[in-house]
């Protein structure tokens, strides 16, 4: 019976025993700095989608359930869109935008046919950095001329403007037919000198006929 013998190298030995030379461990240094700065990157513009996202689902189910209030309570329901500045920061027309909204129920009309309201939720205001795009060709409702608010309507701690539209108990509304409402919110970062829309928006559309509304 023949033995085989095994013999180690001493040089072999050593070399596995040495581990990654200074050349591996500042390539993997290298490649590891690189996809932090890559998620540093994207991180915040993933978190900004998806505020955006959230946002434009609550401003839809608020608008469905405006309808679903009209409806129950047999009253006509005000929905409000208000041209302000940031949590009522700024002067005059300084960062105004349209970025809250408010429900009201109109429980009659005064002596000018103007609507007496109860409003139904306190004012919801979008989150910062986040606006209904002014460009009316994406938020269409901004066609109408914007009403002044006056010392009956909500006090939001400056003055502001708003559009809105009525829906009524049957579920039609005041809105522009035969073409349906759009709403789009967008991130003000991103809003571009011709108006053009960004790459990251959220679009709701309401039908004018029953109030219906969907979110894309």
């Amino acid at each position: 019976m023949h033995t085989h013998h095994v013999t180690f190298s001493p040089a072999s030995h050593r070399r596995k025993a040495h581990g990654f030379t200074l050349v591996e461990v500042l390539v993997v240094v290298s490649i590891m700095a690189l996809m932090l700065a890559m998620v540093g990157l994207t991180v915040p513009g993933s978190i900004a989608s998806q505020k955006l996202s959230g946002m434009a689902r609550q401003v839809a189910s608020d608008l469905d359930h405006a309808t679903m209030i009209a409806q129950r309570d047999n009253k006509p329901v005000e929905v409000r869109f208000y041209r302000c500045s940031e949590a009522g920061i700024g002067g005059l027309d300084e960062g105004k935008e349209f970025r809250a909204y408010q429900i009201a129920t109109i429980t009659g009309w005064d002596a000018e046919g103007k609507p007496k309201i109860a409003f139904t939720q306190e004012v919801q205001r979008l989150p910062a950095g986040i606006v209904f795009t002014p460009n009316p060709n994406h938020t269409t409702l901004l066609a109408k001329t914007p009403v002044q608010a006056g010392p009956n309507d909500a006090d939001i701690g400056e003055s502001y403007e708003y559009i809105s539209y009525i829906i009524r108990p049957d579920g039609g509304t005041t809105l522009p037919r035969p073409q349906k409402t759009v709403l789009t919110l967008v991130q003000q970062k991103h809003l571009g000198g011709q108006g053009d829309l960004p790459p990251d928006f959220r679009s709701i559309v309401v039908n004018p006929y029953n109030g219906q509304v969907t979110l894309y």
